[in-house]
């Protein structure tokens, strides 16, 4: 989980449902799913202002980091008891292929998971470790593109083979052996090489609906320039078209952004510097002025 870009948003009881700001139409669709479970008649009376929130379908889990705050805002506004973050999943309707959002909204974090089957609501969490304050994630995302997302997303799913049990176990090894060891000890190469490798494995399970283990060729090629400049952390966001890269603090990622950005040449990119979160999502009422977990 990354403490950039964020979503906040604001809600208030009224006397009907309004929702505004980015991904307003989004929001409410989740607003009428956590109705459903509460089987009311309509959508709740309150308002809802999205203050500022990531792009959708960049490879950064908006979609489930709204649904998420969307539900768990809902439920601090009209319902007194605590939920559990099984529940918060059920009523916004999230989670369906894989629990790290969940998990990451929570609790913030590196996440692993065991992974999740069809009938589980949430598969089952192995380790959650807090990244080195220093370190840095560089976003690289070419202007005005989106990922497979959507019906498209869906249809890819579908048309995907089972992950061999050899994949999956190399994949579990690189992040109990790799991943989160050198997390806990600061080992920033051997924690950068990991991901690297880890993605790419991941990557090749979807080759079938991309270009190999990259969304595209031009992310495949990104990949493979931003590591022959000397950064071994590089690689996809989800489906994309988000490419991340890891740096071990704030003046190399900064000197990094200086150079690519000098390139005349280069499509025009968003680039965005940011570190890791290590907590998870709060809420804050404004009549206490206190935050407090929202599950």
């Amino acid at each position: 989980m990354l403490n950039g870009p964020g979503l906040h948003l604001r809600a208030k009881r009224a006397k009907a449902f309004a929702v505004q700001g980015p991904l307003a139409k989004r929001a409410a669709a989740f607003a009428g799913h956590w109705a459903k479970t509460r089987s009311l008649p309509g959508l709740p009376d309150c308002e809802i202002e999205i203050l500022s929130a990531p792009p959708e379908h960049v490879g950064l889990g908006t979609g489930t980091q709204l649904g998420l705050s969307v539900g768990a805002a809902l439920h601090a506004l009209f319902e007194e008891r605590e939920q559990t973050l099984a529940e918060l999943v059920a009523s916004v309707g999230r989670g369906r292929r894989s629990s790290i959002g969940a998990f990451g909204f929570a609790g913030g974090g590196l996440i692993g998971e065991s992974g999740k089957q069809r009938d589980e609501l949430l598969g089952a969490l192995l380790e959650q470790v807090s990244l080195p304050e220093a370190w840095r994630f560089l976003l690289l995302r070419p202007a005005r593109q989106t990922g497979c997302c959507g019906e498209a997303e869906r249809q890819a799913f579908a048309k995907l083979p089972p992950v061999p049990e050899a994949i999956t176990h190399q994949l579990q090894t690189i992040f109990s052996q790799a991943m989160a060891p050198a997390a806990k000890e600061g080992d920033f190469q051997t924690f950068s090489t990991a991901v690297y490798e880890f993605g790419r494995l991941a990557g090749s399970c979807f080759a079938t609906a991309q270009y190999g283990e990259y969304a595209t060729e031009e992310i495949a090629e990104l990949v493979q320039e931003v590591r022959s400049a000397g950064v071994p952390g590089v690689g996809q966001s989800s489906w994309g078209p988000t490419v991340f890269a890891m740096f071990p603090h704030e003046q190399a990622a900064q000197e990094f952004v200086c150079k690519f950005s000098a390139d005349a040449r280069r499509q025009p990119y968003e680039l965005l510097v940011v570190g890791g979160c290590a907590q998870g999502a709060s809420i804050r009422t404004e009549a206490a002025e206190q935050r407090r977990p929202m599950v």
